[in-house]
């Protein structure tokens, strides 16, 4: 009788187990929000909490620093995370609940904490293109449905409806500007020596009466 009871307790169990498995964490990501985080800063347009790689950061001014991770019983991720400082805050802290909302673990809801100041709330999303929100860090350069902006949130126009410049590297080429003109009434360029890698590029300016600094464009030209 026992060895029956055991083998029916033993069935229930592993048709329960999965149900009581532990939830798994939820993924890294970049959160953001329409303000900023910490207090004391530049004035900015937006913000982000990215979690990553174990480590949480806060983008206008907390540097990656380990993150603790606990899955929640009925969804989500707590998420808690400190700094010795933070710009001119000290002692900060930050703790949160990554969430579902419609889709899942994509609301990311807490609050900064930090000696000699009040707390600051915190209710961002996972970035997403369409959120309304120009997040830079994941490669945005614009949000729908703003003039010449794709559904990927790239430009679609390049500023002032012009065509890339392509040219080797280590190399001199020079790009006339047949519609702009110097003081003499020349027409002028520019000549351009990219590097092989990066995003650093010399331009140097030529043609007539062109200048490039305070000599060439003030000394020089006024000099008696």
């Amino acid at each position: 009788m026992r060895e029956a009871l055991r083998a029916v307790m033993l069935a229930i169990l592993a048709l329960v187990a999965p149900a009581v498995a532990k939830r798994p964490l939820c993924q890294d990501g970049r959160f953001v929000q329409a303000a900023p985080i910490v207090p004391g800063i530049a004035p900015r347009p937006s913000d982000a909490v990215v979690v990553k790689d174990g480590e949480l950061s806060i983008e206008s001014g907390c540097a990656p620093t380990p993150v603790h991770e606990k899955a929640l019983r009925r969804g989500g991720t707590r998420v808690h995370a400190k700094w010795k400082t933070c710009g001119t805050l000290r002692d900060v802290r930050f703790a949160g609940t990554i969430r579902d909302d419609g889709d899942a673990c994509v609301r990311l809801d807490g609050a900064l904490r930090a000696r000699k100041i009040h707390a600051v709330a915190v209710a961002a999303t996972r970035t997403r293109c369409g959120d309304g929100i120009v997040d830079a860090g994941s490669g945005e350069v614009c949000e729908p449905p703003a003039p010449h902006c794709s559904a990927q949130c790239q430009s679609e126009q390049l500023s002032g409806g012009g065509t890339p410049i392509e040219a080797p590297a280590r190399a001199w080429t020079w790009v006339p500007f047949d519609d702009a003109f110097c003081a003499n009434g020349s027409t002028t360029g520019i000549g351009i020596n990219p590097g092989d890698a990066g995003g650093r590029v010399f331009i140097f300016l030529n043609g007539g009466g062109a200048c490039w600094d305070t000599f060439t464009c003030y000394t020089s030209a006024t000099r008696t």
